[in-house]
């Protein structure tokens, strides 16, 4: 059994991870910390085809970023992860981290949920609990910034099909596509004010999953703006759903702009 608990290696964005801007956009942030956290099992012993041949997974329950600075087609990077605690032998939490050339790109914290071929939560193997070693300490996970909350913040409601090219390996919508449509709908607001969808900067998003979404939909995300942190940043909160399952996932993200980031005070009211 490896004796590592913290595993770190190179890691790249591929150049379908960048927008026009050439800045990765903040659903391929989190397919990144998907592949470090993979990789760091699969370095561990438990690459995703050992999980299928006893006949179990483990999928994402939940996961905060906090994003530091946008990162550029071409910047070398590291992957960094580690898992902190295990409960019950079936929720995993684990640390993820994206260093750039210049400092950190987004550290990020994730809570796993081991289960069987039903898809129910069930306790995993011992010795996956044994070879994913529990790393003592740690720097602190990242949290949501504080902000101020609003009332009637503008809403917008965004509705799409789900394409059966896009199922993952366990044959529904994989989580970080959740942010990319969430991103979506906030794109389609920022359009319906007179501001370039292209302006919009990551800083922080959070998720909480209950139910997978599945092709074709038709899915839907609903979209308010809440508040706005001390640096002006736009605070969102959304849910995704189909019509099956009207609370598929939860999310809140806060967007700032690449230019005048002022602008996003008009959302406070709704497009003429």
């Amino acid at each position: 059994m490896p004796s590592e608990t913290i595993w770190e290696f190179p890691y790249e964005l591929p150049r379908n991870a960048f927008n026009a801007r050439d800045a990765a956009r903040a659903g391929d942030i989190w397919r990144a910390f998907q592949d470090v956290a993979v990789g760091a099992a699969a370095r561990a012993g438990w690459p995703p085809h050992r999980f299928r041949d006893y006949g179990a997974a483990f999928v994402v329950r939940s996961q905060t970023v906090v994003h530091h600075r946008e990162t550029r087609f071409g910047v070398r990077l590291r992957g960094q992860s580690w898992v902190t605690r295990f409960r019950r032998d079936t929720l995993c939490s684990r640390e993820v981290r994206l260093f750039g050339e210049d400092g950190p790109v987004a550290d990020g914290v994730q809570e796993w949920v081991h289960v069987g071929e039903d898809g129910r939560a069930c306790r995993a193997h011992p010795q996956v609990v044994a070879d994913l070693r529990i790393h003592e300490g740690g720097p602190p996970s990242p949290v949501m910034p504080a902000f101020e909350p609003i009332e009637g913040g503008v809403t917008f409601r965004h509705e799409f099909p789900i394409p059966f090219v896009i199922m993952d390996p366990l044959d529904h919508v994989n989580h970080p596509a959740y942010v990319d449509f969430v991103d979506e709908s906030v794109s389609h607001l920022l359009y319906a004010n007179q501001i370039r969808p292209l302006e919009l900067v990551p800083v922080a998003e959070t998720v909480t999953y209950y139910a997978p979404v599945v092709a074709p939909g038709p899915a839907f995300v609903e979209t308010q703006l809440v508040g706005f942190t001390s640096g002006g940043a736009a605070v969102f909160d959304h849910v995704v759903g189909t019509e099956s399952t009207p609370r598929s996932a939860t999310a809140r993200t806060v967007r700032t702009l690449a230019t005048e980031p002022e602008r996003l005070r008009a959302l406070k009211r709704p497009a003429s």
